[in-house]
């Protein structure tokens, strides 16, 4: 690993303050992480057996994306359905959904969040 990931755990653009690369590191010890002007972003580890839930939100678009492992997805009001590495699902604003760990691995998901969306 190189030192710049364990600490400060991000890149610089040399001439700008712009930040144009994050470690692993330091996206996993952060919550909600702004990457772009109207974009943020986060790393959620799901261990076997949990769950993560992502309530409602009317002023959020999010994108998950699958990094590693199996999660079982269910958007409010549909259909249970299984995503695994390197898929990805959309969440609407105001929309409830609940990934969950079926497996004996861990998952890795990524979270791409959208804010001042409305439905």
């Amino acid at each position: 690993m190189a030192t710049w990931e364990l600490a400060p755990g991000q890149v610089q653009a040399p001439d700008t303050s712009e930040i144009i690369a994050l470690s692993g590191p330091y996206l996993s010890q952060r919550t909600d992480v702004r990457i772009w002007d109207d974009t943020d972003f986060r790393v959620f580890h799901v261990t076997p057996g949990h769950d993560l839930r992502l309530d409602p939100d009317m002023h959020k678009r999010r994108i998950i994306a699958v990094a590693n492992g199996i999660v079982h997805v269910r958007i409010q009001g549909g259909e249970e359905f299984q995503l695994g590495s390197s898929g990805i699902c959309k969440i609407k604003p105001g929309m409830r959904c609940v990934l969950l760990n079926k497996q004996y691995a861990g998952a890795v998901l990524h979270i791409f969040t959208i804010p001042g969306c409305e439905m």
